[in-house]
């Protein structure tokens, strides 16, 4: 596994990241999450676009969608 990163284009949205707690992120700002580390996101205010960067091999387990979430 490797460390996830994401860079936020439009919206805000409610990042959860294990021992980091919930933070607001909104357009242009970076988040990165370590590698094993558990985290929820879910998208605040619309329209909301991210830009995911992490190596081709890692894997990522979705949840089902509700019917408040942004575009993915």
């Amino acid at each position: 596994h490797a460390d996830e990163n994401w860079v936020i284009l439009d919206g805000e949205w409610e990042w959860w990241i294990e021992e980091k707690g919930t933070q607001i992120v909104k357009k242009h700002d970076i988040i990165v999450v370590p590698k094993n580390t558990w985290h929820h996101i879910k998208c605040i205010k619309g329209p909301g676009v991210r830009y995911a960067i992490t190596q081709p091999d890692v894997e990522h387990v979705y949840e089902k969608e509700s019917s408040n979430s942004c575009r993915w």
